[in-house]
């Protein structure tokens, strides 16, 4: 359970329901197992201290899927946002016309999401398939990332994880950028991607 929520996120947590996209669902996955501490870990937890608070964040993003307001959580985030303390990341797969079935598709992010599960406690993620505008068979898949830190660490983590995230380009987002702030809040609330461009089919959170 988070600690510390201020009125804001207060607020947020309990505000009318909101469709999360049509035409799909979204899962969390995780794992609440025993993590090492030791390796990458050390090294997310040697970082210096940050006042953005990733438990509340989860809890408020949980609160959105069990009927809180998009725009309570957003607002939340991009008031609470640590630049120098977290990076955000968008991933894209690098081979659509590899991807089959939106099961199959979905599963294999959640692969890539449980490859991830050690370093729970210092990133977020949401990951969408889609199809383009005017093409209903064509899939893609991206992932948002929120990372502690200013650097990804996918190869101290471990060879799955390494493997995993190669199969995504991955590019770095500023939060001074319009654009790519409004990427962002979309895929956190996981809805209208690039102005109806994208049609959301499945997404899951890596929480």
């Amino acid at each position: 359970a988070a600690a510390g929520a201020g009125a804001d996120s207060a607020a947020a947590l309990s505000t009318p329901n909101e469709d999360v996209g049509a035409g799909g669902g979204t899962a969390f996955a995780g794992d609440d197992g025993g993590v090492d501490v030791s390796g990458v870990c050390g090294t997310l937890a040697s970082l210096p201290a940050t006042s953005f608070d990733l438990n509340l964040w989860k809890q408020l993003v949980e609160s959105r899927k069990e009927g809180g307001s998009g725009a309570s959580i957003t607002k939340w985030f991009w008031d609470h946002y640590d630049r120098e303390g977290w990076s955000l990341w968008r991933g894209v797969f690098r081979n659509p016309g590899s991807l089959g079935l939106v099961s199959k598709s979905a599963d294999m992010m959640r692969a890539f999401f449980r490859a991830l599960h050690s370093i729970q406690a210092y990133a977020f993620a949401s990951g969408v398939v889609f199809t383009k505008a005017g093409d209903a068979t064509g899939l893609e898949m991206r992932i948002m990332l929120l990372m502690r830190g200013k650097d990804l660490v996918f190869d101290l983590v471990d060879a799955e994880a390494a493997t995993c995230a190669e199969a995504y380009e991955w590019v770095r987002l500023s939060p001074d950028n319009e654009a790519q702030r409004q990427e962002v809040s979309d895929f956190w609330l996981q809805k209208d991607f690039a102005g109806g461009e994208l049609n959301f089919v499945e997404g899951a959170y890596f929480d």
